[in-house]
């Protein structure tokens, strides 16, 4: 879900979406293609046999290549080029993930948790939520290795939004220009509890609180009085200069009002996701308004995650057993959620990659078998000539060599074909990377030569008297 609002009147409104599952369909799809077209050329040939020369049985001294032999020999080529493709496919996509998990945020993930409330879910008003919320964090507060806690209207790195035009007092916008920053409105304490550095300016706190009101009106704009931006808000709209105590207000159309107070400024940090550039931020003060929805509690804690949110789940009994506490979850898992689309490519092309290889040795070491086995014949002959092991091992590798070599030029020629396709999907990598193009390569020349080298070293056993009565 994408939450925002109206661009005049900050009217919470909603916006659905889902994740793809083309990839998911593409790789199926890729897989059974592939086991259909390898398992329909031979069975074709199967139906049409060649009875004279299986009869005649002279494959050992056949000097010349069948048709059967190229055919063997160009499969084992596509085999090594669409290997190479899905390594190097797996080599960025996997480098990629690493690039995204080593991140910097701007946050402290390490020992918060999170988790969702919504009182007006069990009949509260937007006041008696607002008094919830105070006793909630009081309580949570005080337990033992409890070392900060806050409340957020909206969850970071969930993939969710809240944006609202808004105007900026002596800020006049270009043509076109977005004037919708991604909003939050926070308790005191949230930028501690998650760890967004405070760089100018001063945290919310109880004077930016209201616990009485009159009737809410859901066609009313938001009634915040101060805000927090971060440094990139900031910068874009007063440059070298201080935004405190500079206004801002929601709307856009000319004329319109500008309440809000800048009382802070801080770090940048991400919003909807890892993958997802720092936007211009702002935030307002979580007690102020009164939008009666759910919410997000996020708790530091030195304990275990498990024994936290027993604690906490304890005080909710306390204040209320009828208010629901849902979707517990550390902020790591959080990331960890928000990575699935790329852990599920790096995965899949890793494992599609190895398949291929491992498909491609072997038909590397039976296509070489078969050869050697068909050229018993020559070896013997050459070995009576005189021909050394160190001979008759290159006779084969020579063709291996050929046969890899084909394949990796290919595959490579076709990776930088397909370089822009995607390379929107990584992250800190480019899809021409000369780093995991050689990896990809050395790791399939190297077991590609060793399927090669075990019918080649089998060839030097050949004992030229018998392979000179061979037919």
């Amino acid at each position: 879900m994408l939450i925002g609002f109206l661009p005049t009147t900050g009217t919470p409104h909603v916006i659905s979406g889902s994740i793809d599952a083309g990839v998911l369909a593409f790789n199926f799809a890729l897989s059974l293609a592939t086991g259909i077209a390898f398992g329909l050329v031979p069975a074709l040939r199967s139906t049409r046999p060649s009875l004279a020369p299986t009869l005649k049985d002279q494959a050992g001294a056949v000097t010349g290549v069948s048709s059967g032999v190229r055919l063997r020999k160009a499969l084992v080529v596509a085999q090594v080029t669409i290997s190479i493709l899905l390594l190097i496919g797996a080599g960025l996509f996997i480098r990629s993930l690493r690039n995204l998990r080593l991140l910097d945020l701007g946050l402290r993930t390490d020992n918060v948790i999170g988790f969702n409330v919504s009182p007006t879910l069990s009949g509260y008003t937007p006041v008696r939520t607002k008094l919830f919320t105070r006793q909630l964090l009081e309580r949570v507060s005080a337990l033992p290795g409890i070392t900060a806690a806050a409340f957020a209207q909206m969850g970071i790195l969930e993939g969710n939004e809240w944006d609202s035009s808004m105007s900026v007092e002596g800020y006049e916008a270009k043509p076109g220009e977005n004037m919708s920053p991604y909003c939050n409105a926070v308790s005191p304490g949230y930028f501690r509890t998650i760890g967004i550095p405070l760089v100018a300016g001063r945290d919310f706190d109880d004077r930016d609180a209201r616990y009485q009101s009159g009737d809410l009106d859901p066609k009313a704009p938001p009634s915040y009085k101060v805000a927090i931006v971060n440094e990139r808000y900031a910068r874009h709209y007063f440059g070298d200069r201080s935004p405190l105590g500079r206004h801002i207000g929601f709307g856009i159309n000319p004329g319109t009002k500008t309440p809000i107070e800048i009382i802070g400024v801080v770090k940048d940090a991400k919003y909807t996701g890892v993958r997802d550039e720092i936007p211009r931020q702002v935030f307002f003060a979580f007690l102020e308004n009164d939008f009666a929805g759910g919410s997000v509690m996020y708790v530091r804690t030195s304990n275990r995650p498990e024994a936290a949110f027993g604690s906490i789940r304890a005080v909710m009994q306390q204040l209320d057993p009828n208010i629901p506490m849902y979707n517990p979850r550390t902020l790591d898992s959080q990331i960890d959620q928000s990575l699935l689309n790329d852990r599920l490519i790096a995965t899949l092309s890793a494992a599609f990659g190895a398949l291929a290889t491992l498909l491609a040795v072997i038909g590397l070491y039976g296509v070489m078998a078969f050869t050697v086995a068909r050229r018993t014949r020559e070896i013997g002959v050459r070995m009576a000539l005189g021909a050394a092991n160190s001979d008759v091992i290159w006779l084969v590798m020579r063709e291996v060599c050929l046969l890899v070599g084909s394949g990796l030029a290919l595959g490579l020629i076709a990776s930088a074909a397909a370089a822009r396709t995607i390379g929107s999907q990584l992250y800190g990598v480019t899809a021409s990377d000369p780093s995991a193009m050689a990896g990809a390569a050395a790791l399939l020349l190297a077991v590609a030569l060793l399927a090669g080298y075990l019918p080649a070293r089998r060839a030097t056993r050949v004992n030229p008297v018998l392979a000179l009565r061979y037919e």
